[in-house]
């Protein structure tokens, strides 16, 4: 996301654009690899019972990203609110990217506390918070 926000700055975007505006482009051989690398993991399990000993490498996996598309295909499937997992796991990704002022005021003071802690420390503030939200609802069913 810093790289995005580093080359976002170099374009004539300001606080009172339109986004019909905004226009971006990309060349067939760039679009054709994020396409192959966005649907490596997609084929590989829908394909997984033609071979059962092939593996992907580690290198091949990018579990955020995996997992904010799963969270995010969820969410469009189902139109729900997401569940306490997937919030937390939202408002650390926008933390450690970078990108928490885009996000609603009342994730901003976590999202801007978690970027200022160490990995670690990251971690265990956001399985507190999962557990004061879970513990909330398991009260309040």
């Amino acid at each position: 996301m810093k790289l995005i926000r580093k080359m976002a700055e170099q374009f004539p975007i300001t606080e009172t654009s339109e986004f019909y505006e905004i226009v971006a482009t990309a060349s067939s051989d760039l679009a054709q690899e994020y396409w192959r690398r966005r649907s490596t993991i997609s084929n590989f399990l829908k394909h997984a019972d033609r071979d059962p000993k092939s593996f992907l490498s580690v290198n091949d996996v990018d579990n955020q990203g995996l997992l904010m598309q799963a969270i995010c295909a969820y969410l469009d499937i189902t139109h729900d609110h997401p569940g306490p997992e997937s919030l937390v796991f939202w408002v650390y990704i926008n933390a450690v990217n970078g990108t928490a002022e885009g996000m609603p005021k009342q994730y901003r003071g976590l999202a801007s506390k978690l970027n200022e802690l160490d990995p670690d420390e990251q971690i265990r503030v956001c399985s507190k918070w999962l557990h004061e939200m879970k513990n909330v609802r398991v009260d309040n069913q």
